[in-house]
């Protein structure tokens, strides 16, 4: 891991998605290399981690379920349209752990419904590798409307999130964070030798 901590901020399902169902590539309407960024903008290099911080929740604080709002809806489509590929098989499968996944899932006659509950990762909760980006890439994960794709490598997931609140684009973690967040990723690694 680079010296400087970088983060993005993911809305909810997306960071699961990242870590734990294989996807492939973020897609965002700017590229975080330096010729793309303001003078004194956080940017990356291939080969550069960044943290992924889960942010905006679409639960409320007092029900723990989902919000009636269209962030709510969406998010509650969203779930749903990955478990009819997770079960077609047209989801990508071979950066699944599918034994997790079942097991944070319910299962259906035609497969399992992934549990939304367990997608709302909140705090820094893994980091990814960089590997430069594209436009208008080919991926399962392309949505299609996005000026760039970043291409994502190696994942390390935490084995406990940090709590921290996000901010737009890249960002740095704060100092008193970086320790904290550095063991994590140390933690996951080995985590990640150890797995089959």
């Amino acid at each position: 891991m680079q010296r400087d901590l970088l983060a993005l901020t993911v809305s909810p399902p997306w960071g699961f998605a990242i870590l734990h169902l294989g996807k492939n590539v973020e897609n965002r309407d700017w590229f975080p290399e330096r010729h793309g960024m303001r003078q004194g903008e956080p940017f990356l290099r291939p080969g550069d981690w960044f943290l992924i911080h889960g942010g905006r929740s679409p639960f409320t604080a007092k029900r723990g379920d989902i919000q009636e709002t269209d962030y709510g809806h969406e998010f509650r489509v969203a779930i749903r349209l990955l478990s009819i590929d997770f079960n077609s098989g047209k989801m990508p499968q071979e950066h699944i752990n599918k034994e997790y996944l079942k097991s944070i899932s319910t299962p259906l006659e035609d497969g399992y419904e992934l549990d939304y509950a367990h997608f709302h990762l909140p705090g820094l909760i893994g980091a990814v590798e960089y590997l430069g980006y594209r436009k208008g890439y080919e991926s399962y994960w392309s949505n299609g409307r996005s000026k760039f794709q970043w291409l994502l490598g190696r994942k390390v997931v935490f084995p406990e999130a940090i709590e921290v609140k996000g901010a737009p684009k890249l960002w740095q973690v704060p100092d008193d964070l970086r320790l904290q967040a550095r063991e994590q990723f140390r933690l996951g690694r080995q985590s990640l030798k150890g797995s089959p």
